[in-house]
């Protein structure tokens, strides 16, 4: 009524002034309806905020602080209503007047002080929400208490939740009392000081929590910030020199930087050596840099910070370091520490690093690696992209260099790649590139691994490229790749790397495909033989669907059948890459070919691997990200398919079939397996108890787990059959996984299935996990004496 009449007659209230408060006063009391008090608190704010109180503010006040704190449940019928937004809606209210001062923060200490999460959550939140309203006189009265209260959550609460809060609420109220800058002021930041200075010793154990007070209170304000730094710092740089141990001076280093950050944060453009007290830090940084991994870790992670801060003499030094640590065998972590410090140099000072640090390098062979590795976190800023690239180019073009600036070039190409940088990947075109590792790689005898980078990094550069710079691509390189194919196979790959991320209207010429399928099938080299495979498929599924297309897959399908007797495995394998790419793209061949592999089953033992290489969605060389057409469901409906296909022909005395299911489920999407499960279910049965393959059973025992804690029914029908079957794979010889997987399955049960169900089997799985506590194997005894303890606990009194 309030709220409506506000809005239309608003004057006319308000000059009725403490007659409506009274009014308001008299019909607020007493309200307990959730859904009535969460619109009460609402408009409560906005009529606090109109209205004058006078001798009726403690009553007004008394009645919004029966509410505090909020302790409410929504019955399942009011969902929509929640404590939490009581709670919100309150503390304005609460909040809402200076003349509330007095007695809302004494009404949040008093809270503060409860046992209940809820109230400390809330009573905070009245602290910090005063702030903007009641007068700093009141925060500096109340400031010991506030103190004391906040102290003894921060060092004793075991919520890392209200910690956190107390730490904000201390930095709120610091800035709050920090805008008189009396002597009352500086007096509480003496008081907090004199009671955490004792705990600022390494050992201590309240060194953390009581150094972390002390920057959240130099964070409140750039007075406190000044006023503990000056007490602090002196103090924990006298600690730093009296400590033996090389651990504890990198806490005292870390620590200080961290009030070298809270004053900077004050002050962006200040230079460290223009505080007496903060001078000597980047010196304790540099000097910890001698010492063990962890400490330089800490070291470079602190001087990254500072660098931007320090006076020209001590970031000499610091360029001295950084260029002893770019040469040095450092721990990964180290060195990461050491390019995030390298980095934020150069942004801060580009010519200096330039000068002191590349300039200055005089790179052995030996030491190319360590030098090609940190220029690649410089190559995104703009002064130092040509000096970068520039450096790479020649070690390129070094033979005795080669080897090592293809594996960095990786590197570089794929953190483009990541941060989707396409402009320097393009860029990186117009310094010759391409031109200089295709030359490379035909010219010289490269090892396996070298090829494989430099096809990766063709890879990386060609696809996100436009079409007409493809199609230049491709054409300048075709044919010189192609004709050095016949003189060595391991050039194939270097045409994988130039094709395979082609969009799909730069046409390929149909004699790669002809050599892919020879390699596919005859090649003796894995590599070879593999990437022929996954380039044929991926060229197979962006090739225009014509009468071309139609007689490769014929004169292929032809090939595969007389193949087949003496090139069973490359057979099928070639086999399963062009089924999963005709049926990726929704060709109307996919599932003719998906029959031809079917018919292979009974006789071909590789088979069933074809299945997992259909089902595998993970595969780079048919990716989107290569612009292969990929149809949304077809997993789904290769695995409907299939399971169809095996329930119609299975044979018993053909393991093949059931090996084929294991490798179908491996890669299907749950949902389908749920809705195709009571099909498959008898399947997998006889998987469990015919199949030794260990990959197969580990797939199913995982797939039975999945359908347990989703849809448990799918299994009650047969689950003492399930049960049986998985008991005796517990005690699997051949594979400590399966073991495993067996007992986890045991134990999901358990929690998952009604008891009466599963006693009739208690003492059986009782007795083999009796087996299992004696494995051999540390994991397996693990998991058995967990199963046993709940399975011995079933019908156990609760």
């Amino acid at each position: 009524m309030y709220h409506v009449s506000n809005n239309r007659e608003q004057i006319d209230i308000l000059e009725m002034k403490l007659e409506f408060v009274y009014i308001v006063l008299t019909l607020v009391d007493g309200e307990r309806d959730p859904r009535n008090l969460l619109f009460l608190f609402k408009w409560m704010k906005v009529f606090l905020d109109h209205f004058s109180l006078q001798h009726l503010t403690e009553d007004i006040f008394d009645v919004l602080a029966c509410y505090f704190p909020v302790d409410f449940r929504a019955p399942p019928t009011e969902s929509s209503i929640t404590r939490e937004a009581l709670s919100e809606a309150l503390s304005p209210c609460l909040c809402a007047k200076p003349e509330f001062g007095d007695s809302c923060i004494t009404l949040a200490l008093e809270k503060l002080d409860s046992s209940l999460e809820i109230a400390k959550t809330d009573s905070l939140k009245l602290l910090t929400g005063g702030c903007p309203t009641f007068p700093i006189s009141i925060y500096l009265e109340k400031a010991p208490e506030i103190w004391s209260l906040l102290q003894k959550e921060i060092l004793t609460n075991m919520s890392d939740n209200i910690r956190q809060q107390c730490l904000t609420t201390l930095t709120i109220i610091i800035s709050k009392i920090s805008e008189g800058r009396t002597d009352e002021f500086l007096d509480i930041l003496q008081n907090i000081l004199d009671t955490l200075k004792g705990n600022l010793l390494p050992d201590s154990k309240l060194f953390e929590k009581s150094s972390q007070i002390l920057l959240y209170v130099a964070a409140g304000s750039e007075h406190s910030c000044n006023y503990i730094i000056k007490e602090v710092v002196p103090i924990l740089t006298n600690i730093y020199s009296m400590t033996a141990y090389n651990s504890q001076k990198s806490i005292i280093v870390q620590t200080l930087v961290e009030f070298a950050k809270e004053s900077i944060k004050f002050n962006k453009t200040l230079y460290l050596r223009e505080v007496p007290e903060l001078s000597k830090i980047p010196l304790l940084c540099l000097e910890i840099l001698s010492y063990e991994h962890n400490s330089r870790r800490v070291g470079f992670d602190c001087l990254t910070v500072l660098v931007p801060h320090l006076a020209v003499e001590t970031r000499l030094a610091v360029y001295a370091a950084l260029q002893i640590a770019m040469f040095s065998n450092e721990r990964p972590e180290t060195r990461n520490s050491y390019l995030t410090c390298l980095k934020s140099a150069a942004i801060a000072f580009p010519t200096e690093v330039k000068t002191n640090i590349l300039q200055n390098v005089n790179c052995e062979p030996q030491l190319i690696d360590s030098l090609l590795s940190s220029l690649i976190v410089l190559v995104h800023l703009k002064e130092f992209k040509d000096y970068v690239i520039n450096t790479f180019v020649e070690a390129l073009k070094n033979m005795e260099l080669s080897s090592i600036a293809i594996k960095n070039l990786k590197c570089l190409v794929e953190r483009f790649k990541e941060q989707n940088n396409t402009r320097l990947l393009k860029e990186l075109i117009t310094y010759n590139i391409l031109d200089i590792l295709v030359e490379l790689v035909l010219r010289k005898n490269s090892a396996d691994n070298e090829v494989s980078d430099v096809s990766k990094i063709l890879k990386v550069v060609i696809s996100p490229q436009t079409t007409d710079l493809q199609i230049a691509i491709y054409e300048k390189y075709f044919e010189s790749i192609f004709d050095k194919i016949s003189h060595c196979d391991l050039n194939l790959v270097i045409m994988d790397g130039l094709v395979s991320t082609l969009r799909q209207n730069v046409k390929v010429d149909y004699k790669l495909l002809n050599i892919c399928r020879a390699f596919s099938i005859e090649s003796q080299k894995d590599i070879v033989r593999n990437t022929a495979c996954e380039l044929l498929a991926n060229l197979v599924n962006k090739k225009d669907d014509d009468e071309n297309l139609a007689e490769f897959l014929n004169k292929t399908k032809d090939m595969c059948s007389s193949s087949v007797v003496n090139y069973s495995k490359n057979t099928v394998l070639l086999f399963s890459w062009i089924t999963k790419a005709l049926l990726m793209r929704n060709h109307r061949c996919g599932l003719t070919w998906l029959d031809w592999l079917l018919q292979l089953l009974e006789d071909n033992r590789d088979v069933p691997e074809g299945f997992r290489i259909i089902m595998n969605d993970y595969s780079e060389a048919l990716s989107l990200e290569v612009h292969c057409n990929k149809l949304a469901l077809y997993r789904q409906k290769a695995f409907v398919y299939v399971t169809n296909k095996i329930i119609e022909k299975y044979n018993q005395s053909k393991p093949e079939y059931l090996a084929a299911l294991g490798y179908l489920l491996e890669f299907t999407p749950q949902q389908a397996i749920l809705l195709q499960f009571p099909k498959i279910s008898r399947f997998v049965m006889l998987s469990l108890e015919k199949n030794k393959e260990p990959k197969v059973l580990i797939v199913i025992l995982g797939i039975i787990k999945m359908i347990c804690n989703t849809n448990s029914a799918l299994l009650e029908r047969n689950l003492e059959d399930f049960l049986n079957r998985i008991v005796q794979l517990t005690v699997f010889k051949e594979s400590m996984r399966v073991r495993m997987e067996a007992i986890q399955c045991l134990t999901v049960f358990s929690l998952v299935f009604p008891v009466y169900k599963l006693l009739p089997l208690k003492s059986t799985v009782i007795y083999t996990l009796g087996t299992c506590v004696d494995d051999k194997k540390r994991l397996v005894r693990k998991e058995a004496m967990e199963a046993r303890s709940l399975w011995f606990l079933l019908d156990a009194p609760v």
